[in-house]
C-alpha cells in the first residue's frame, strides 16, 4: 500500500469514527496509542479487526490522542509531547 493510500484511508476511518465505524483506542503507557477498528459484517462476511499504532509525531497522533481524553473521563489526561528546546 502506498503512502497516499494509506493516509486516504486513514482519514476515511477518522471522518466517520464517531459516527459508524466501531473503535477502541488503547494507550499502551509508553505514550504509543493503539486504534482497533473493529470489523463489522457484510454480505454474511466478517473480516479481521485493523488495528493501526500512533506514536508522538506521527502526523494523526494528537487528532487520535484528543479522541482517547475525550472518552476517557477517569483516565489520567495524556498530555501531547513538548517540543525539545532548542
Amino acid at each position: 500500500m502506498t503512502a497516499a493510500l494509506f493516509f486516504t484511508f486513514l482519514n476515511k476511518i477518522m471522518s466517520v469514527a464517531t459516527e459508524e465505524v466501531p473503535y477502541t483506542i488503547i494507550n499502551r503507557g509508553d505514550g504509543v496509542l493503539v486504534v482497533r477498528v473493529h470489523s463489522q459484517t457484510r454480505q454474511g462476511r466478517k473480516l479481521p479487526d485493523t488495528s493501526f499504532t500512533f506514536k508522538p509525531g506521527d502526523p494523526q497522533y494528537e487528532s487520535w490522542l484528543r479522541i482517547y481524553n475525550e472518552n476517557h473521563p477517569d483516565a489520567p489526561v495524556i498530555a501531547p509531547p513538548s517540543e525539545p528546546e532548542e
